[in-house]
């Protein structure tokens, strides 16, 4: 495997204010000038946690921070001023589009081309939408959803 891009132990602090992000800096990491917002995809762990697919999220001040979601937080037992040790790695893996998914967006070519040429980035965060679901009924509810939006913005 490569060598990590970022190796380090953190505190986990959060963002003031209702709702506010738990996170990590990784001020080691610049932002990328061809992804939106600066984001850098990576892979990695947290801890013992495993993601890939992870956006580290910039501050505004030419920091970025990994986002530590709930998830997370509760299958490791941290929180708040906790440390987590993380290994990341810049994520550059190809997309895969998983198959049910290119089935469904065939039933109509217009919406299949439309979504084929839109950016990875943002193929990468509706499937990661449309994944997350734990139900059948929720991701085909979420493919429903994208084909409407996809529709409406084509028309």
């Amino acid at each position: 495997m490569d060598k990590p891009i970022a190796q380090k132990i953190c505190q986990l602090e959060k963002i003031p204010g209702k709702g506010g992000w738990i996170y990590c800096r990784i001020p080691e990491i610049l932002p990328s000038k061809k992804n939106p917002f600066g984001w850098v995809c990576v892979k990695g762990t947290i801890d013992t946690y495993s993601i890939k697919s992870y956006h580290l999220m910039p501050f505004g001040n030419g920091e970025l921070f990994l986002p530590i979601k709930a998830e997370i937080r509760k299958t490791l037992k941290k929180k708040v001023g906790d440390y987590v040790e993380i290994c990341l790695y810049k994520d550059d893996d190809p997309l895969v589009i998983p198959e049910e998914l290119i089935l469904c967006l065939q039933d109509d070519p217009e919406i299949y081309n439309t979504f084929i040429k839109m950016e990875d980035y943002q193929k990468r965060t509706i499937i990661k939408k449309i994944y997350s679901a734990k139900r059948l009924e929720t991701r085909v509810n979420r493919i429903a959803s994208l084909m409407t939006e996809i529709k409406n913005v084509i028309r």
